[in-house]
């Protein structure tokens, strides 16, 4: 059977979609495919990937892919027309019409496709139903995501399967690179900025909410606010507006920009890990918070919502740029830990086997099996059947 996998994702981002890519191509390197990347030069994700088994090819200029731009998407239907490759898995939907379209005459090759974002459009008119049947399998994070792939996307629902997102596992806690024993006099927020996050406002609320805490309520001790990041903080387009922002409030007393290296090394050392407002909703850090111990406030999200009550009350959710309750539940989860801790231990267990890389990497290759061999079936009939009789 053939084993060679394209992997599909030209985007600048660097969130839980792009970060389970990466974990794909190192799950199929382990069980011995052949990898081709198919991304942009410099990205995240080209940065992130550091074997030199995995063949690159670069997306020319910029993301664009409206109907009349496919023919110039030269490297792409080349790649598509290798005769060893057994599998393209895209995670970008308007990549993944040109896919299929390039492929509608070649019947050999499987389309995976991972859907992490809430479709807000209609893709039904008969165009759109023509190429989404050269797709074999769509893959999404949370259960309220199979009914709206269903609905806007017109895929039958038996093609469409929940793969929870992926724990990230990194290196053993390196205690050498953990700088929070300062800050025992202080609770200690986190919040992870990446390379996407370019706009100061959004973090606005967040400053003003550490404002008005420090301010108004009467603690224990005071709240410091950690922005933490990979790589070099100079590096950041947000970082110098965003100190800036801080400047201004008067709040820079109590915050720390922290470039913590992998997120393992610091999240369990928080008092609360917050995250950001993402369009993947529950993002992968905080799962790894909650499988480490320590509670979370995220964005009020149909994931979010679904994750609670699969794993119980080991966090809150809050209206995204809500400083009031924003200030409200970092009172409530700050105040009285007691109350989420047991339930936090009970959940990260749970959370730590069924999210585990042994389930997603068994996971995958089961359904890489099941759409491949269907086409290798496919492939040997056709073979069968033009063979000359004697």
């Amino acid at each position: 059977m053939k084993k060679k996998i394209l992997f599909v994702c030209p985007t600048n981002r660097w969130e839980a979609r792009e970060r389970s890519l990466v974990h794909d191509i190192k799950i199929a390197l382990a069980r011995g495919s052949e990898v081709v990347f198919y991304g942009l030069k410099d990205s995240p994700i080209d940065k992130h990937l550091y074997s030199d088994k995995i063949k690159k090819n670069y997306h020319p200029g910029l993301v664009q892919t409206h109907f009349f731009l496919w023919p110039k998407l030269t490297i792409l239907s080349s790649l598509l027309e290798d005769t060893e490759l057994a599998l393209v898995h895209c995670y970008k939907l308007n990549i993944l019409w040109p896919i299929c379209f390039f492929l509608r005459g070649n019947k050999e090759v499987s389309v995976i496709h991972s859907q992490y974002f809430e479709l807000k459009k209609n893709y039904r008119v008969l165009w759109h139903r023509l190429l989404i049947r050269r797709c074999d399998m769509i893959f999404v994070p949370f259960e309220h995501l199979v009914k709206n792939s269903w609905s806007r996307l017109g895929m039958p629902a038996r093609k469409i399967e929940v793969r929870p997102p992926l724990l990230i596992e990194d290196e053993k806690f390196n205690e050498e690179a953990v700088i929070f024993d300062k800050f025992e006099q202080f609770y200690s927020i986190g919040i992870y900025v990446s390379d996407s996050d370019k706009s100061v406002h959004k973090f606005w609320s967040y400053i003003k909410a550490l404002e008005v805490s420090n301010e108004y309520f009467n603690w224990k001790k005071p709240i410091k606010l950690v922005f933490v990041t990979e790589g070099l903080w100079s590096e950041k387009s947000v970082y110098q507006g965003l100190k800036q922002k801080v400047l201004e409030t008067g709040v820079e007393e109590h915050v720390v920009f922290y470039s913590g290296g992998k997120p393992s090394n610091y999240i369990q050392h928080f008092d609360l890990w917050m995250s950001l407002l993402k369009g993947e909703g529950l993002d992968d850090f905080s799962l790894m918070a909650i499988s480490i111990g320590t509670p979370i406030l995220v964005p009020r999200h149909p994931s979010t919502v679904e994750f609670f009550s699969v794993y119980g009350k080991v966090g809150e959710t809050y209206k995204n740029n809500d400083v009031r309750e924003i200030v409200r539940m970092w009172e409530k989860l700050l105040s009285d830990p007691d109350t989420y801790q047991d339930q936090i231990e009970m959940a990260s267990g749970q959370i730590r086997k069924e999210h585990s890389y042994e389930n997603q990497e068994n996971q995958y290759f089961r359904a890489y099996e099941k759409v491949v061999m269907r086409r290798e079936r496919y492939r040997l009939r056709k073979a069968g059947s033009t063979a000359p009789k004697n």
